[in-house]
């Protein structure tokens, strides 16, 4: 009998420990899970560039230099550790400074830096750039290519570019030749949506009371400008959002136009666009970003390829309808 009790203690003693060996198990792969998914958030920065301008203090022979043209500059395209990147360009109290880029936390080389002004109908003007390493105007610049950057997690580091008026004439000074020139070509496509919402949406404790909706020139209407973004992927790498959320009345007055960059030295490369529409949530509490569809395509050809609808599919527009506005002629139109 003694035997039978002294076994049932150590059986008992066994399962207290291989419990306890599961619980420290699982402790220890959450806590694993857990540092793994704190290090992807820390990694995570922000790039930002302040564009200087610098003249030229010398004449050649031929007492010729890049004339500057009366241009806006829009945005930029420059090249980090072999990865092109685009962002629009903003003046702040007579600063101009890009929009923000996330970039994982490192080291980069900046290695290519060109300034553009954008054309409605036709290419695009590259208007200022930094000239490349070994050029002619290279040693002019103090802040100069190959410029070597470090960006620290959770941190947002603004560095200051150097960038000459630029003239074709002028491209080998600079060091491009054609090919780097026009080896980039900058793909546009405007987007523009109508959200319709039932009547009975508009009410006391609704979502869209308060909403960036109720900021545009009419207020909450049954038919309104969807207010959206667009994520831009290249191969499956976000590259950026575009929204139309900051306007000064959001979603209203134009077209949201995306762009991005194609190498058109390589052939068949895959985007995608991700629309989001601000719409309420399934428990109609919170106004949040809803995809609404994905958009798959090859260099050039745009995201004009929904249903055809006779000259709206070459229109250079992504129109789309969620809801029912009854609204004819549409590229997409998804349910609320």
């Amino acid at each position: 009998m003694e035997d039978d009790n002294t076994q049932k203690n150590i059986m008992k003693k066994s399962k207290h420990i291989s419990l306890f060996f599961v619980l420290l198990i699982s402790v220890l792969l959450f806590s694993c899970q857990k540092e793994d998914v704190d290090i992807k958030r820390a990694s995570v920065a922000e790039l930002q560039f302040e564009i200087s301008f610098t003249g030229f203090d010398f004449k050649t022979l031929d007492d010729s230099v890049p004339q500057c043209q009366d241009y806006s500059m829009d945005y930029v395209v420059f090249e980090l550790d072999n990865e092109i990147y685009t962002s629009p360009i903003m003046n702040a109290n007579g600063r101009f400074l890009t929009k923000t880029v996330k970039l994982p936390a490192g080291y980069y080389t900046l290695s290519r830096f060109m300034v553009y002004h954008t054309v409605l109908q036709g290419d695009d003007i590259l208007v200022k750039a930094a000239p490349l390493v070994g050029s002619t105007y290279h040693d002019l610049m103090v802040n100069k290519l190959d410029l070597e950057i470090s960006i620290e997690p959770f941190k947002k580091k603004q560095i200051s570019v150097d960038v000459l008026c630029y003239e074709e004439l002028f491209a080998q000074e600079f060091g491009f030749s054609w090919f780097d020139i026009h080896q980039m070509k900058i793909e546009k496509q405007c987007f523009f949506g109508d959200l319709c919402i039932p009547n009975d949406y508009v009410f006391e404790g609704s979502p869209y009371i308060g909403s960036l909706y109720q900021s545009q020139s009419n207020g909450l209407q049954s038919d309104m400008p969807a207010i959206m973004e667009v994520k831009v992927y290249k191969e499956g790498t976000l590259i950026r959002t575009f929204s139309n959320a900051d306007w000064a009345t959001p979603g209203e007055g134009d077209c949201m136009e995306v762009y991005y960059a194609n190498d058109e030295n390589l052939q068949g490369e895959n985007f995608t666009y991700e629309v989001y529409v601000l719409k309420p949530d399934a428990a109609n509490e919170y106004m949040v970003y809803e995809l609404m569809a994905t958009i798959d395509f090859q260099d050039e050809e745009g995201a004009d390829i929904g249903p055809a609808y006779g000259e709206t599919n070459w229109d250079g527009v992504v129109d789309f309808v969620v809801g029912n506005c009854n609204i004819d002629n549409t590229d997409y139109s998804w349910d609320y």
